[in-house]
């Protein structure tokens, strides 16, 4: 980076490095350790330090992965993204477990947490009752919990499984819930876990 009349523009380097401007990879500024310029790389990482952090759970999922092309590309956040095992730039976070949650939380410190994370096989939990509300219901508290205490928005999503399914016209959020499936009931439950924070 190099400030031109009080204006950022990219440097060879980091042009050559990245062939994109750095609007649209906010993230890789932390790959800008081996930078030539140490002045460039230490503005550009000041610069990565003015941007709010957003908590992704669940970022490999569906869900997830959306999440991040619709944020990823704005240079106002800086996504740090979660998921049940660890891989290349995400963090290991069992949302089950409440010490993990708020400790990542306090180190984070987010502007916002958004709950990708849910156990989806709607079969299999009719079996699995425990997990299902260990992971749908528990683990929303959990970072209902997280969020309060650091002050962060929270997003969950929910799904449309928690009405009974028999409506004649698109649901909104203020209608009759009747869950009949064990995915539903349990998300279900997260939602009513979720609004006591």
């Amino acid at each position: 980076f190099t400030k031109d009349g009080g204006e950022e523009s990219m440097c060879g380097w980091c042009k050559d490095k990245y062939g994109l401007s750095w609007q649209i990879v906010p993230q890789q500024y932390f790959k800008l350790e081996n930078h030539p310029n140490k002045a460039k790389q230490l503005y550009a990482l000041k610069a990565v330090m003015k941007m709010k952090k957003i908590i992704v759970t669940g970022c490999n999922g569906q869900l997830g992965r959306a999440v991040n092309i619709e944020l990823g590309m704005q240079n106002e956040y800086e996504l740090v993204n979660t998921d049940v095992a660890e891989g290349e730039g995400i963090h290991p976070l069992d949302i089950t477990s409440i010490d993990a949650v708020t400790e990542f939380a306090a180190e984070i410190k987010p502007y916002a947490i958004i709950n990708c994370a849910a156990y989806t096989a709607v079969d299999k939990q009719e079996k699995d009752i425990d997990l299902s509300y260990k992971i749908n219901a528990i683990g929303p508290r959990n970072l209902a919990i997280a969020a309060t205490q650091n002050k962060a928005r929270l997003v969950h999503i929910s799904t449309d499984y928690v009405f009974e399914g028999n409506g004649t016209k698109p649901y909104i959020e203020f209608d009759h819930t009747g869950p009949v499936s064990m995915y539903g009931k349990s998300k279900l439950a997260g939602e009513k876990f979720v609004a006591q924070f």
